[in-house]
């Protein structure tokens, strides 16, 4: 493409479903709200007017909707072809295997170009239906050629591209970016207490994200039994929604536990959830970064994890976090006993955690570095 005016900033597209509010949503929020708009102008094109296209709403960033479309209705492509010619932006930036397969195509049949693409988790677990996975998989390599340039968001989402056939130059890493000061001003500190109606001197072990198999949170429900029979007080709150409610629910009460654990559906000021936790856990059995664990560290929260994914990337063992292998609860329940036992280490954990956060996770290194690669790729000198 041309190189603009000096003057002029880059107008930047993303297009992704927004038909759920996970680490991909908040991600675009975060990245979007704090662009200097003299150097760039982003808008949001979503399928699906939700807790996203809200959000997007609140925090002033321009948000487009085509819902007018059903699921897996073909006319979508038409939509987007047209709304991208009308727009004629500089970059298109897709995120999500329907989002990036039709935003490829438009931007191919408009000869758009550069088009990148935010790669925010493993396609080989996202899915688990067979099926879904096999398609969600054959959607996503056919349309990668007309991908100009991959973001992704932790070393080992980097090695899944170059593994499936995405050439290392092709790929820039850069990490979810957290801001500090938004966990340091709590609007509701006893808001976790209160839904979960828990006495003021629980000790609250948490975990937040979608409800769904891959979270392994029926393995944070098998170590809440065990601390049960062990005598703990603990008291377990899950903070989000998902298909995969009602199966907790069930597990719990087959374990005996229902009485210790709080399912509390989705709540929308993380920084008061994660204050009435003492003590995080992510049992997922794959995570592309783990933006609910990098979440946890800048509140100053000790956190127990899996080492999947980017997780790794984050987390020292016995450091600043404890890791655990997937599907143990054993592990976990361990682990949970040690710092129940032991505070000194709990406290350690959570300053090394928040320390962490600060020196490599800030969110002014992710706005820059993914500014810089605009730059880069549409061929423009730094403004």
């Amino acid at each position: 493409m041309d190189v603009k005016n000096m003057l002029t900033p880059l107008k930047v597209i993303h297009i992704i479903g927004g038909g759920e509010f996970g680490g991909a949503e908040q991600h675009i929020i975060h990245l979007l709200s704090r662009f200097n708009p003299q150097k760039v102008q982003v808008e949001v094109l979503c399928f699906y007017d939700s807790t996203f296209a809200e959000k997007l709403r609140r925090n002033g960033i321009k948000v487009h909707v085509m819902d007018q479309y059903g699921r897996f209705d073909f006319r979508l492509l038409k939509g987007i072809t047209q709304f991208l010619d009308h727009e004629k932006p500089d970059i298109v930036h897709t995120h999500g295997v329907k989002a990036n397969f039709f935003g490829r195509l438009a931007c191919r049949r408009l000869n758009i170009s550069p088009v990148v693409t935010t790669i925010h988790s493993l396609l080989k677990y996202d899915y688990a239906h067979p099926l879904a996975r096999f398609f969600a998989s054959k959607m996503e390599l056919w349309t990668r050629k007309w991908t100009t340039h991959f973001i992704a968001i932790s070393k080992a989402i980097e090695e899944d591209l170059y593994e499936t056939g995405v050439s290392s130059d092709k790929i820039s890493v850069i990490y979810h970016g957290i801001d500090i000061s938004y966990f340091s001003h709590v609007k509701d500190p006893q808001l976790i207490r209160r839904l979960a109606d828990l006495p003021s001197d629980a000790t609250v072990v948490g975990a937040v994200g979608r409800l769904v198999p891959i979270k392994g949170f029926d393995v944070l429900l098998k170590a809440a039994s065990l601390l049960k029979k062990e005598g703990f007080p603990h008291m377990f709150v899950l903070v989000g929604s998902g298909p995969e409610e009602k199966n907790l629910r069930k597990l719990a009460s087959e374990l005996e536990i229902t009485d210790r654990v709080r399912f509390l559906g989705f709540q929308q000021d993380i920084p008061s959830v994660l204050a009435g936790i003492d003590i995080f856990v992510s049992p997922s059995r794959t995570e592309g970064l783990g933006l609910a664990v990098l979440e946890a560290m800048a509140a100053g929260k000790p956190v127990v994890a899996t080492g999947v994914g980017g997780v790794k990337e984050l987390i020292r063992d016995k450091e600043n976090g404890v890791l655990i292998p997937v599907d143990d609860e054993v592990a976990l329940f361990r682990a949970l006993e040690g710092l129940f036992i032991h505070p000194k280490i709990y406290f350690q954990l959570s300053i090394k955690a928040k320390q962490e956060v600060e020196k490599r996770f800030s969110v002014e290194g992710m706005v820059e570095q993914t500014y810089q690669l605009y730059v880069q790729l549409a061929g423009q000198k730094e403004k």
